[in-house]
């Protein structure tokens, strides 16, 4: 073989494996894993009403306030309540938001691709040393 062919033969193997690894990596990205709910307190297995209420109202709110272009103010009222949430219900506006309101991310997502410090200097600590490190420790990123 002639030294130009072999260099196009290895060049169009690594670029197939470049393709597969960028095809197999996204389709694993694509998917959005519920997370259990850990048990803060013993033997509780389900939301009770008023804490499903909370929850549903959290993750609605966390969405009005990200969506679309948000240049003029920002309210830190649904930030502060999801970040002194217990562990169960964090995970639980988690879980709602990405299933109602995430069309195809997470929450971590949402929240890491927002700008806080155009706003406030407390909502921008609160999401960013508060909210997403606790995120990462439940594993929800």
């Amino acid at each position: 073989m002639s030294k130009n062919i072999k260099i196009y033969i290895i060049i169009a193997v690594v670029v197939v494996i470049i393709i597969a690894l960028v095809y197999f990596q996204g389709k694993a990205a694509g998917t959005i894993k519920q997370v259990k709910l850990p048990n803060d307190e013993p033997g509780m297995k389900n939301l009770t009403d008023a804490e499903a209420t909370q929850v549903r109202e959290i993750a609605r709110s966390l969405y009005e306030e990200m969506k679309g272009v948000n240049l003029l103010s920002r309210d830190p009222e649904p930030y502060d309540k999801l970040s002194k949430l217990s562990d169960t219900l964090f995970v639980a506006v988690y879980n709602d938001f990405n299933k109602n309101y995430g069309n195809g991310e997470t929450l971590y997502a949402w929240m890491d691709g927002e700008y806080y410090l155009a706003h406030s200097f407390y909502l921008s600590g609160l999401v960013s040393n508060v909210i997403m490190p606790r995120m990462q420790k439940l594993n929800l990123v």
